[in-house]
Protein backbone atom coordinates (compact mmCIF):
# COMPACT_ATOMS: atom_id res chain seq x y z
CA UNK A 1 0.00 0.00 0.00
CA UNK A 2 3.06 2.38 1.20
CA UNK A 3 4.21 1.60 -2.76
CA UNK A 4 1.02 2.79 -4.40
CA UNK A 5 0.63 5.96 -1.95
CA UNK A 6 4.22 7.31 -3.63
CA UNK A 7 3.75 6.38 -6.66
CA UNK A 8 0.19 8.83 -6.33
CA UNK A 9 1.97 11.41 -4.79
CA UNK A 10 4.61 11.12 -7.31
CA UNK A 11 2.38 12.07 -9.94
CA UNK A 12 0.19 14.45 -8.50
CA UNK A 13 3.88 16.09 -8.25
CA UNK A 14 4.81 15.81 -11.90
CA UNK A 15 1.00 16.96 -12.75
CA UNK A 16 1.55 20.44 -10.24
CA UNK A 17 4.70 20.43 -12.46
CA UNK A 18 3.25 20.64 -15.27
CA UNK A 19 0.12 23.03 -14.57
CA UNK A 20 2.48 25.62 -12.90
CA UNK A 21 4.98 24.98 -16.41
CA UNK A 22 1.52 25.68 -18.54
CA UNK A 23 0.17 28.48 -16.67
CA UNK A 24 3.66 30.18 -16.89
CA UNK A 25 3.98 29.55 -20.60
CA UNK A 26 -0.06 31.51 -21.39
CA UNK A 27 0.96 34.31 -18.89
CA UNK A 28 4.42 34.46 -21.26
CA UNK A 29 2.15 34.49 -24.14
CA UNK A 30 -0.21 36.75 -23.00
CA UNK A 31 2.51 39.08 -22.19
CA UNK A 32 4.23 38.68 -25.68
CA UNK A 33 0.74 39.61 -27.22
CA UNK A 34 0.50 42.55 -25.05
CA UNK A 35 4.06 43.95 -25.32
CA UNK A 36 3.37 43.40 -29.67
Amino acid sequence: MAAIDRSLQAREATLKLLKFHLTRAQQRMKTQRNEG
